[in-house]
């Protein structure tokens, strides 16, 4: 398989949209990611185009983003891009989604607090009796 691997440096444009699901957590959100460049003429730096980019992410990264991420903040988002089709009664459209391998804040932007996650450790089994 030849995925392309991309990664994103955007502001999380959306909500995070998370489900639990029977097959492990979903989360999706809206990535905006927008150029910067410097006018020689004005001398001042100006935005360029806005890319947006819908990101899924699942099990375990799904319920970290959701409990980790919110609307408005810068991130970086590592994963496999893709482009959707689809057609309905309104048309046809396309959407670029990248599945997330890894998300996490922009720290060039501002500062986190990282809070590792620990699990259960797994009950050893009691030694039968002799």
């Amino acid at each position: 398989m030849n995925d392309i691997s991309i990664t994103v440096v955007g502001v999380v444009g959306s909500d995070v949209n998370f489900s639990p699901g029977e097959n492990g957590a979903r989360s999706n959100f809206r990535l905006a990611s927008t150029s910067r460049y410097f006018d020689q003429h004005t001398r001042e730096w100006k935005d360029g185009a806005t890319t947006w980019l819908d990101v899924v992410c699942w099990r375990k990264l799904a319920e970290h983003v959701n409990d980790s991420i919110k609307k408005g903040e810068p991130v970086i988002v590592t994963g496999r891009m893709r482009v959707r089709t689809w057609e309905n009664e309104r048309g046809r459209g396309q959407a670029t989604e990248i599945t997330a391998t890894s998300v996490g804040h922009d720290l060039g932007r501002g500062v986190a607090q990282f809070r590792k996650v620990r699990t259960e450790p797994i009950p050893e089994a009691s030694p039968a009796p002799v």
